[in-house]
């Protein structure tokens, strides 16, 4: 067996109460080794709360989007037993994230659900099998170098709890 590749596709938005535009990502994992590298990038100008006025402030004084406008999260390796085929499993990925200008060590839980498809081009059926990955962390902000992004009268908390689903395909390489 070989590697396994996972792309996403480029401009989808992640859903949830609060929006932030994913650019790229792709990962190339081989299951045999662990071995794994790729990131997906997010483009930190896009988060949107449906409050402009918070959007506007954690753009310009915590995130300082327009200094450090990109997001990402540099896969190293992928640890747990990978099965092969249909099915739910729990892995943990291991890497960096890029917030802010700086590198964070990152372990993440990940849920990995494996889906079978098919896709027909003319007279050819290709068969592509789906991925869908979830996983949560926290973003401490003044623990990683931002600034602490309560008002005087209105305190909010020094991190946020991020969830994450990304979707892909899986494309066997050599």
């Amino acid at each position: 067996m070989g590697e396994h590749r996972q792309d996403r596709p480029a401009h989808p938005r992640v859903p949830g109460p609060d929006l932030i535009l994913v650019q790229s990502g792709e990962f190339l994992f081989n299951p045999k080794t662990g071995t794994a590298e790729g990131e997906i990038l997010v483009d930190a100008t896009t988060g949107e709360s449906g409050n402009a006025a918070r959007d506007k402030r954690m753009q310009d004084e915590v995130l300082e989007s327009n200094r450090y406008p990109a997001i990402f999260y540099h896969l190293t390796e992928i640890k747990g037993p990978f099965k092969d085929g249909e099915g739910t499993q729990d892995l943990t990925a291991e890497g960096a994230f890029n917030i802010h200008g700086a590198d964070h060590p990152l372990e993440l839980p990940i849920k990995v659900q494996i889906s079978a498809g098919v896709f027909l081009s003319g007279p050819l059926a290709v068969k592509i099998d789906t991925v869908t990955a979830t996983t949560r962390f926290t973003v401490p902000y003044v623990e990683w170098g931002m600034k602490n992004p309560s008002r005087l009268l209105r305190r909010v908390s020094k991190q946020v709890e991020i969830e994450v689903t990304a979707k892909g395909t899986i494309k066997q390489t050599e």
